[in-house]
């Protein structure tokens, strides 16, 4: 009799299990984790990021959250260190319980957190990085929103190759597993032009060690460099190049030098450099994203200056937002990657996207930026 009573007391208290039960769903909130460099070389990159995915969520808490829950974001600084991104991931998981990782920023930090989130089958959101890894095969726990670098690559070549007619392209490159993939598309898609690569420099991560790049590049005598590398490495490079008489050469950056931050950065060095983005001019107001954009960063994250970095963390915090509302008053990790491939295309602010069982990346657009009297706007040609 006590026996059966002990099993009928188990059976009661797993039917009142409570429906927040899923891990890092409770009562009155959704808990999101984020390792990101918030004081490293990236650290412009990753406080734009979080920015754009605090005003997101904030915005969302104030008109009732998802289903009554609010969202909730841990941000970690990893500092751009793969190997403090694995700690930060796994304490974000083991220690704080959260729903899902969002928002790792960088190519060599993503690779190391998401072993560990798969392991742990943790949903792997947003990561602030075109690397190729992270689209191809399918990971059925990653969701991309941006495109990834060969986009940009293959758009900056359009552009110096086909339309500018530049035969000579350069590089200089990150000396880690981002650089070196950027390197390698650079090598193929000029290849089906009939190009090679003119040449290239090198720096390694976290160091303003430029020199020796800039040398490098300028006796391969460039008609473009294609840079693929951080905020304060890109400003260094082509402030010294210029000086060194590449004045008369087409500097264009990828997305991971930011486009915002990178003006200033420069200063008069920046005249005609152009900005390859994945997220569409963030000043443009005529658009009902970017309205909607500025008005959280404004209301929510008023010390954020506005910018690509921001806008890419905005959509980003929308998608998932949208993907939650979907998966049901009480979402569980399975239940959200399935309400997220069931959104199939829809529009954000007038932003298309699309996800489906096979397709985990919801833009596949790159836009084009220039500098021009030190301020940063959308190329000509777009």
């Amino acid at each position: 009799m006590f026996r059966f009573l002990n099993c009928a007391l188990l059976i009661v208290c797993f039917c009142a299990a409570p429906a927040w039960s899923a891990p890092g769903v409770f009562p009155n909130e959704i808990l999101l984790g984020q390792s990101c460099d918030l004081g490293g070389p990236a650290k412009d990159r990753g406080e734009g990021i979080r920015a754009g995915l605090l005003a997101a969520f904030q915005q969302a808490n104030a008109s009732g959250g998802v289903h009554g829950r609010s969202v909730r974001l841990i941000s970690l600084d990893d500092g751009y260190d793969p190997e403090r991104a694995v700690l930060n991931t796994r304490r974000l998981i083991e220690e704080y319980g959260v729903f899902a990782l969002i928002g790792e920023v960088g190519t060599p930090t993503s690779y190391a957190a998401l072993s560990v989130a798969e392991k742990a089958g943790v949903p792997f959101l947003a990561p602030a990085t075109g690397a190729a890894f992270l689209r191809a095969p399918l990971r059925p726990l990653v969701v991309n929103i941006r495109a990834g670098y060969r986009a940009e690559i293959e758009k900056l070549v359009e552009h110096l190759v086909d339309q500018r007619k530049f035969t000579r392209i350069a590089c200089f490159y990150q000396s880690d597993s981002f650089g070196r993939s950027c390197v390698k598309d650079l090598e193929d898609i000029l290849s089906k032009r009939g190009l090679a690569l003119a040449g290239s420099g090198v720096y390694e991560r976290e160091t303003l060690a430029v020199k020796s790049a800039v040398l490098s590049v300028l006796r391969s005598k460039p008609q473009a460099v294609i840079l693929a590398s951080a905020l304060r490495p890109s400003a260094l490079f082509i402030r010294l190049a210029k000086k060194l008489g590449m004045d008369k050469v087409e500097f264009c950056a990828l997305s991971f030098a930011g486009a915002v931050q990178l003006a200033p950065e420069l200063g008069d060095a920046g005249e005609g450099v152009v900005l390859s983005q994945v997220t569409p001019y963030p000043l443009n107001r005529s658009t009902p994203l970017i309205k909607e954009y500025l008005q959280a960063m404004r209301s929510r994250q008023p010390a954020a200056i506005p910018g690509a970095a921001s806008l890419e963390g905005y959509i980003a915090g929308r998608v998932f937002l949208k993907a939650a509302a979907s998966a049901g008053l009480d979402p569980t990790r399975t239940s959200f990657m399935t309400a997220l491939e069931g959104l199939g295309t829809f529009h954000i602010g007038g932003l298309d996207l699309s996800f489906g069982p096979l397709d985990h990346q919801g833009l596949d657009q790159t836009f084009l930026f220039v500098i021009r009297k030190g301020k940063v706007e959308p190329f000509e040609s777009e």
